[in-house]
């Protein structure tokens, strides 16, 4: 039998390791100054832009970034969901540098992005990751990991993408209104947390039957 101070010390502890991993390093990007257009074809729709920049936080630092889209266009396909868009590979490289002002250092990588969601809300979301290439200071460990990214673009009262999709030349754009960057998570970090669900699931278990 588990006593009550014991239960509490146990489920602190699995607290902290969840709050622990919700706190990893992340990059955090927000409104761009130039808009991403969305065009329809007649097998999709294409996305396209030159340069997309606006200032971003590493943690709590400030700091700016830039992606800028080359050999473009990026094709997107229907999926299986509705709303939900492949985005095809290859013709295309997107590349991202992210500069940490407060405490200077920096890094950049390609993006490879696999799909948008959200094509029937005005926030359509890509999602995919981003290899490291280069990096300075705080981010020279970074160099040849790969981090798990997202960025949402607002359309405001413009078309959603699912309006404007294989309807040929029809068009509809927006800028970029967040996203994220993080490491993902190491092996080990993801076999802690199984085991503290388990054993936090296995313990309110007991203690309700107590």
């Amino acid at each position: 039998m588990i006593n009550k101070f014991g239960f509490g010390v146990l489920l602190l502890a699995v607290v902290g390791i969840l709050a622990g991993m919700g706190s990893a390093t992340q990059v955090t990007l927000a409104d761009s100054t130039q808009a991403v257009t969305f065009t329809g074809t007649t097998t999709g729709a294409d996305v396209t832009f030159t340069t997309l920049s606006g200032p971003g936080l590493f943690n709590s630092d400030l700091g700016q970034y830039t992606m800028t889209l080359t050999s473009g266009p990026i094709p997107l396909s229907a999926s299986n969901v509705v709303g939900l868009y492949d985005v095809i590979s290859g013709g295309w490289t997107l590349s991202l540098s992210f500069t940490d002002i407060t405490s200077p250092g920096m890094f950049s990588g390609t993006w490879d992005l696999a799909t948008l969601s959200g094509g029937t809300t005005r926030v359509p979301q890509f999602i995919g990751s981003l290899l490291v290439t280069s990096g300075t200071n705080q981010f020279q460990g970074w160099v040849g990991t790969t981090l798990l990214g997202d960025f949402s673009v607002n359309l405001g009262h413009n078309q959603t993408v699912n309006q404007i999709f294989q309807v040929v030349g029809a068009q509809t754009s927006g800028k970029v209104s967040s996203g994220e960057l993080a490491p993902a998570p190491e092996p080990e970090a993801l076999g802690l947390l199984g085991f503290g669900v388990l054993t936090l699931a296995g313990l309110l278990k007991r203690y309700s039957l107590l």
